[in-house]
């Protein structure tokens, strides 16, 4: 998984040019803080007036992309290093299947490999 723009990675935001109605807009972006000059890795969302829902929803969401880097090298770390066994789950105590895992949906040792697949 490493593929992905190596962190850290920090949510801030630019503003844009005047829209038609004259307002300056904020545009909620991340950007990997260890580049020379700042560039974005994602835009979270459109430009917004400040405060409002939009503005609001748009800046949640880059904290949140932000903070992507060490919530994947927390799970990470979390999967790699739980106690398990051969043939019970560590995680929720279940009999493992044939490829020796885990695949209850409700268990969370299969819901942290998912997500993890599902960010490679």
């Amino acid at each position: 998984m490493s593929g992905h723009t190596q962190g850290p990675w920090n949510a801030t935001y630019r503003y844009s040019e005047p829209y038609g109605g004259g307002e300056t807009r904020k545009i909620w972006v991340v950007v990997c803080s260890d580049w020379e000059l700042p560039a974005p890795v994602s835009i979270a969302g459109d430009a917004w007036p400040e405060g409002s829902p939009g503005e609001r929803k748009a800046k949640a969401n880059a904290h949140l992309i932000a903070a992507a880097p060490d919530l994947l090298a927390a799970l990470q770390d979390i999967v790699e290093n739980h106690p398990d066994s051969d043939s019970l789950c560590g995680w929720c105590g279940r009999t493992k299947n044939g490829a020796g895992e885990c695949d209850s949906d409700d268990c969370m040792g299969f819901q942290a490999r998912t997500a993890l697949a599902k960010a490679a």
